[in-house]
C-alpha cells in the first residue's frame, strides 16, 4: 500500500515538474497579437508576422521603425544577442562563471565596449537617435514577455539592460566568429613581409571607428520618411507572406490617434 502511495506521489510530482516547465517556456513566448502601448512613439507600428513568424514590421518614420525592430528582436532573440555582446566585450564569465574567463581575457585584449563607446560618441545625432531607439525597443520586447527567457532561468542570472553600446558589440562580435582564427596566419604573413622588407601597418583602433562610422553614415543617410523590414517566406514564388498574426503597438502617453 505504501509503495503504491509513493508511486502516486512520484507520478504527481513529475506530472507537476513538466507543468512547471510548460508554463514558464509558455510565458516566455512573445504576444503575436492584439495591442500594446509603449512610451516615446511619434505614430503607431504595426508588427505582423506569417504564418512561419517571420515579422513585417510598418512604421511613418525610421526612428519608430528602429524602436519596433528590436522591440521584435527583444521579444524573440535576446539570449543569442546577450551571447554575441558579452562574447565581443569579454563577459560570458558573468553568466557562465570560471569556465569562461579564459576566453572574456582574450576578448578584453581588443577593448571593444570601449570601441562601441567610441563610435556611439562620435555619431551623428540622427545615427544616434536611431540607434538609441533601437535599445529602447529591445528592453520594451524583453519586458513585454510574461517571463524571462527560459535559457536565464537555467543560468539562474536575471537578463541585462541592452544598452546602445551593445548594438555595436554584436557587430563586433560576428567579426570575432568569422576572422579571429585567422589571427595566427595573419601574424605570420606579416613576420615574413616584414622579414622581406616590406611594410607592416599596425591595426588602429581610430581607423576602425572611422570606418564603421562611415558605413554606419552610408547606411541611414538617403532614404525616406517611411520605412518597412520585411522578411521572406520559404516559398520564393511567392510574391506575398501570408498573415497570420499582428501586433499593434501604439504610444502609451496617448500622443497617438
Amino acid at each position: 500500500m505504501k509503495l503504491k502511495y509513493f508511486g502516486v506521489a512520484c507520478v504527481a510530482l513529475v506530472l507537476g515538474l513538466v507543468a512547471f516547465l510548460y508554463g514558464v517556456l509558455r510565458a516566455s513566448l512573445p504576444q503575436l497579437d492584439g495591442e500594446l502601448r509603449e512610451a516615446g512613439l511619434a505614430a503607431p507600428v504595426r508588427i505582423e508576422r506569417d504564418r512561419l513568424g517571420i515579422p513585417t514590421i510598418t512604421a511613418a518614420n525610421r526612428i519608430d521603425l528602429a524602436y519596433a525592430t528590436g522591440f521584435v528582436h527583444g521579444q524573440d532573440r535576446f539570449f543569442q544577442m546577450d551571447l554575441s555582446r558579452r562574447l565581443a566585450a569579454g563577459e560570458l564569465a558573468e553568466l557562465f562563471g570560471k569556465i569562461a574567463l579564459e576566453q572574456d581575457a582574450r576578448a578584453r585584449l581588443f577593448g571593444f565596449r570601449h570601441v562601441a563607446r567610441e563610435v556611439l560618441e562620435q555619431a551623428t545625432p540622427q545615427q544616434r537617435a536611431v540607434v538609441e531607439a533601437y535599445a529602447r525597443g529591445v528592453n520594451a520586447g524583453l519586458s513585454s514577455l510574461y517571463s524571462r527567457p527560459w535559457e536565464y532561468w537555467v543560468l539562474g542570472s536575471p537578463p541585462a539592460t541592452w544598452r546602445p553600446e551593445d548594438t555595436f558589440l554584436a557587430v563586433y562580435a560576428m567579426w570575432w566568429d568569422l576572422q579571429v582564427n585567422g589571427f595566427r596566419r595573419e601574424i605570420l604573413r606579416r613576420e615574413v613581409n616584414a622579414r622581406l622588407g616590406g611594410s607592416v601597418n599596425p591595426l588602429v583602433r581610430a581607423d576602425m571607428v572611422s570606418v564603421i562610422l562611415a558605413a554606419r553614415s552610408d547606411g541611414l543617410r538617403g532614404r525616406g520618411p517611411r520605412r518597412g523590414a520585411r522578411g521572406g517566406c520559404a516559398d520564393a514564388g511567392r510574391a506575398r507572406c501570408q498573415r497570420s498574426a499582428a501586433v499593434a503597438i501604439r504610444d502609451a502617453g496617448g500622443g497617438c490617434p
